[in-house]
């Protein structure tokens, strides 16, 4: 079942709002009196943009919306809803939303800082093709850097809320439209390679003040995707998508956890320093990261994930200085051969640092090869 509320647009009409019951075709005023839908759409008393919507009735019940802009993103409930509202079978309807070949998912940036070390700063700077490479390979999955939000699912009525705002739909924020089209300047900031567990982190390369907006958590909007450290459920949005960064995403993917507040005053763990906050572009929940407190150059960008993210997860902690601890209090213990091996990942992708550090450590073996082949001929004689 799914109800749409909407607000009458007509200041002379005293029916001021009304809820649509899309199962029953049935609309209730606020007065408790209801009229069947078909009334409603044909009243002139009551006036709503979703209810004059252009619509065709299509046969097969199949409605594909494609976008290329974001402004045609953010149409696409209005799309859905206007369409349910309007259909002769609505629970027949099937919605197929994505992205045209045209819509813009690859980033304006070239190059990103990168350090191999978490405690050294960054002192080269790798391309996106390489971070994406090179993250496909460790994942084991593609991995595009997007900075778009992108909505790419086929759904029926059973996956939408059961209720909904139809007037959240023509809600907008012309500043986060602008700042949602702006491309970020990510060189303001570095990755870094913390451990195999944990993989990598987002550092400051500069002072970030209090407030500063990092980005939008970009990603995929879809039904189907499985729960991973990467999604947010979305509850509040229109579609009741969830939003996954796994395949595509930006920097703030690889913002690393930690608590929001210490629960003791002398607590040696590091406190999170970024907020995510939910916003709303045409019913289209959209997620902010931004700086909870001034930042300063070297300090890791560290967000609450909420204690939903750790019902399956082990939960992991950072120290003042720099260590990672396990929630059991225990050293987290990095395998080396492990993190030998993402090295030479990274080396195979172009990063110098990692090829540096492979080719010392084969010079190294081969010296103490050379070494005990150097004492062995000593000890024959």
């Amino acid at each position: 079942m799914v109800n749409i509320t909407l607000s009458n647009k007509n200041p002379c009409s005293q029916n001021r709002k009304v809820t649509i019951n899309i199962d029953t075709g049935l609309c209730r005023f606020t007065n408790n009196r209801e009229i069947a839908l078909e009334q409603l759409i044909n009243d002139a008393d009551f006036i709503h943009p979703l209810i004059h919507e252009p619509y065709t009735p299509i046969k097969n019940q199949m409605f594909h919306y494609e976008y290329s802009t974001i402004e045609e993103l953010l149409y696409s409930g209005i799309f859905v809803y206007s369409r349910l509202i309007k259909a002769e079978k609505p629970h027949d309807c099937i919605f197929r939303i994505n992205p045209s070949p045209l819509f813009q998912i690859s980033p304006s940036a070239k190059d990103i800082p990168f350090s191999i070390n978490r405690r050294q700063f960054a002192q080269e700077t790798i391309s996106i093709h390489q971070l994406e490479a090179l993250i496909s390979h460790l994942s084991q999955f593609k991995f595009v850097f997007s900075e778009a939000i992108i909505v790419d699912s086929q759904f029926t009525i059973k996956d939408l809320p059961l209720s909904i705002d139809g007037d959240a739909l023509y809600t907008t924020d012309k500043k986060l439209i602008t700042l949602l089209k702006t491309p970020h300047d990510f060189s303001r900031y570095e990755l870094r390679y913390i451990n195999p567990e944990i993989g990598f982190g987002v550092f400051s390369k500069g002072t970030i003040e209090k407030g500063e907006i990092i980005s939008f958590y970009t990603g995929i909007k879809t039904h189907s995707l499985p729960e991973t450290r990467f999604s947010f459920i979305q509850a509040q949005d229109c579609f009741m998508m969830k939003i996954d960064a796994s395949q595509y995403g930006n920097i703030t993917r690889f913002i690393n956890h930690a608590p929001k507040h210490n629960t003791s005053a002398q607590s040696t763990f590091i406190e999170a320093n970024i907020n995510s906050s939910s916003h709303y572009l045409n019913g289209l929940e959209m997620i902010v990261y931004s700086a909870t407190k001034k930042i300063f150059k070297g300090e890791q960008l560290l967000v609450d994930y909420g204690n939903n993210f750790f019902q399956d997860e082990e939960l992991f902690l950072f120290k003042t200085n720099g260590r990672l601890i396990r929630t059991d209090r225990k050293l987290a213990w990095s395998n080396s051969q492990n993190t030998l091996n993402n090295l030479k990942i990274m080396a195979i992708y172009g990063v110098k640092k990692a090829r540096l550090y492979v080719l010392l450590r084969m010079l190294f073996i081969f010296s103490l090869f050379v070494s005990a082949l150097g004492l062995t001929s000593i000890l024959l004689r």
